[in-house]
């Protein structure tokens, strides 16, 4: 699974981690925040690759607003 997990879900457009992959081969990719920090957390993402992903989803809450974390970390 190592080994395939990041080549299957990594999103070039995006840069980050899709939550999954139909059938057609779609990647739906809507800023998981848990997919991505959950496959970073088991080392299913390159060590070169951690902090690429992990800026692009911060950069990302940035972007639309995101920023009274006192509820925590939104969802997706």
């Amino acid at each position: 699974m190592k080994a395939a997990y990041f080549k299957t879900f990594y999103n070039l457009e995006t840069g980050v981690l899709a939550g999954w992959k139909s059938r057609d081969g779609k990647l739906h990719d809507y800023y998981f925040l848990m997919v991505n920090s959950m496959a970073v957390y088991y080392n299913l993402v390159p060590e070169g690759m951690v902090k690429k992903v992990m800026m692009t989803l911060w950069k990302k809450m940035q972007q639309v607003g995101y920023d009274d974390f006192t509820l925590g970390l939104p969802g997706n």
